[in-house]
């Protein structure tokens, strides 16, 4: 009676529901040693140390204003991080407020990053 009412098999008798939903895990033994450091592993797999103190920001335009923001980009050999740096910074200064914005390459020219190689050469900066 209990199986059609359940849905499953009858249950053991004696045995507790915390028993039968717990499953039974091996004992592990747990060594630490003092001379071997255990790696720093953060507990977020996304972190990046580099946007440690930064915050995302977002908005919703049509898919033509970011494949002209990408040409625009790859046209100045620079990257949508830099170009969208350049754009709030321009919006604070007009509104009378501190350019704050981080720019990633700032004394490299207008378009930010140099040109590289495929071995990772420098190459001139663009005028």
């Amino acid at each position: 009676m209990q199986a059609a009412r359940g849905g499953g098999a009858p249950r053991r008798q004696g045995a507790s529901q915390s028993e039968e939903a717990a499953p039974v895990r091996p004992k592990i033994q747990e060594t630490h040693s003092a001379s071997v450091p255990q790696p720093q592993v953060p507990r977020d797999p996304h972190f990046r140390p580099g946007r440690a103190e930064m915050t995302n920001l977002t908005g919703y335009f049509p898919p033509a204003v970011k494949k002209l923001l990408r040409m625009i980009a790859a046209e100045e050999e620079t990257t949508i991080q830099e170009l969208m740096a350049e754009a709030l910074n321009d919006l604070f200064a007009k509104r009378g407020k501190p350019e704050i914005a981080p720019r990633e390459n700032a004394g490299e020219g207008r378009g930010g990053r140099r040109a590289r190689t495929k071995s990772g050469d420098k190459l001139e900066a663009r005028a």
